[in-house]
């Protein structure tokens, strides 16, 4: 019997991406976020993982309109499954005036991050809201053939469209990237971290990423192109120049990042910490235990040793 033909990628990891937006008229416009979180599963796992999730979200799932309960369910639930492998959230400033744009930075540098960890298929939110319009849809397909010719993506790299009633893995994207993007605005380091259940080996920064969507290069069309670089044969000042402008882009994103950062150092050294603590118990334990052991054993075989020479003694004397 022939034996079925496994499609190309059946063995990695799927994404379900769902943005969230800044609703909140209270906060400062510059202050208001713009999120696009990615949940990244086993591909064994996501049939039951789907079905977990339509048990504890529903279908009419919308963090921005649900209870603060029901968001933390969701995000309960991410954590205790086994088959969630990492959680990536780009961030970005919410310009309503450049929505798009906003989006396509954000949804570049997704899928960069996300094909460099070995991702082939990413799931996403329909935006035809049962028009039947797929013209929003159609900008985001267009937005990863640029990443590809930009060579951020590779090129097996595929994306599909579909609801939380079909997909209600992406209620777990839509809550994450609603939370982190509330924790940020808000300066609630609690909701940065979420202490996944697997993979085991991996350190909580591996697991939970939190990143700046850069402002990526385009040409005069406003298509995505490949980075500039420093041309071969310039001259030795202007590659300066080159590098010192792409010198300035990366310390202007890591200043914006550096409160998420050190939070995020200060947690994984708290961790670090209470485990070392913990395993330092357990060893002053274990010896312990190992010095009473020794202290038996010698005991008996003094009390051995002792027998042995008086035997002796009573032998020489019958003698």
């Amino acid at each position: 019997m022939a034996k079925k033909k496994r499609s190309r990628g059946a063995d990695n990891p799927i994404a379900y991406v769902d943005e969230s937006v800044s609703m909140d008229p209270s906060l400062p416009e510059g202050q208001r976020l713009y999120t696009m979180t990615g949940v990244v599963v086993d591909p064994g796992a996501q049939a039951w993982m789907n079905t977990h999730m339509r048990e504890v979200a529903g279908d009419a799932f919308h963090a921005n309109k649900a209870k603060p309960q029901e968001v933390s369910a969701v995000i309960a639930e991410v954590a205790a499954e086994k088959g969630v492998r990492s959680i990536v959230t780009v961030r970005s400033a919410a310009d309503p005036k450049n929505f798009e744009d906003t989006r396509k930075d954000c949804l570049a540098e997704l899928s960069r991050r996300l094909s460099r960890s070995n991702v082939r298929l990413m799931v996403m939110d329909d935006r035809s809201n049962g028009t039947g319009s797929t013209d929003l849809n159609d900008r985001d397909r267009a937005t990863i053939q640029e990443a590809k010719g930009a060579g951020l993506v590779r090129d097996e790299f595929q994306i599909e469209f579909g609801k939380g009633t079909e997909r209600p893995m992406l209620h777990a994207a839509d809550a994450i990237g609603w939370q982190v993007r509330r924790g940020i605005e808000r300066n609630e380091p609690s909701r940065l971290t979420i202490p996944l259940s697997a993979p085991e080996h991996m350190q909580p920064q591996e697991k939970m990423r939190i990143v700046e969507a850069p402002k990526l290069d385009r040409d005069a069309q406003g298509r995505l192109q490949r980075p500039a670089q420093p041309q071969q044969g310039a001259s030795p000042a202007s590659q300066v120049t080159a590098l010192q402008a792409r010198l300035e882009n990366l310390t202007q994103n890591a200043a914006k990042l550096a409160p998420t950062a050190e939070q995020a150092r200060i947690a994984t050294n708290k961790a670090l910490t209470e485990l070392r603590a913990e395993e330092r118990q357990r060893l002053t334990a274990k010896g312990k235990g190992k010095s009473k052991g020794k202290g038996k054993a010698s005991r008996l075989e003094e009390t051995r040793g002792s027998s042995h020479e008086g035997r002796k003694s009573k032998e020489r004397r019958s003698r």
